[in-house]
């Protein structure tokens, strides 16, 4: 009776390898995760870049009517200085003083 009841149907060590694989799995689960998250940040990266290249030439654009505004206005604050109707302008529309350096208000 003995042989039998120490007898059984797992081995003693079933637990420990059981927990064993239990933790093999999810390593290679969260390997797998890693793995493809990895994949769509780099593809987020390059749209990232791609998108920026083509913002490029509307920066370029924005910057260049920035600038020739800002010609525009110091000429007319020039002129205001002795056209009545461009000192009507600059008052009707309070445009600022032109700053002593481009850039000097900021």
């Amino acid at each position: 009776m003995r042989s039998e009841s120490s007898s059984s149907a797992f081995p003693p060590f079933f637990p420990i390898v059981l927990l064993a694989v239990s933790l093999l799995i999810l390593l290679v689960w969260q390997v797998v995760n890693v793995s493809s998250q990895a994949k769509t940040l780099k593809a987020a990266k390059a749209q990232l870049v791609e998108t920026l290249k083509q913002r490029d030439p509307q920066a370029q654009q924005a910057l260049q009517m920035q600038n020739a505004l800002r010609a525009l206005t110091l000429d007319l604050l020039k002129l205001a200085e002795t056209d009545p109707k461009a000192d009507a302008l600059v008052k009707k529309y309070n445009v600022p003083p032109a700053p002593s350096a481009p850039g000097a208000g900021k």
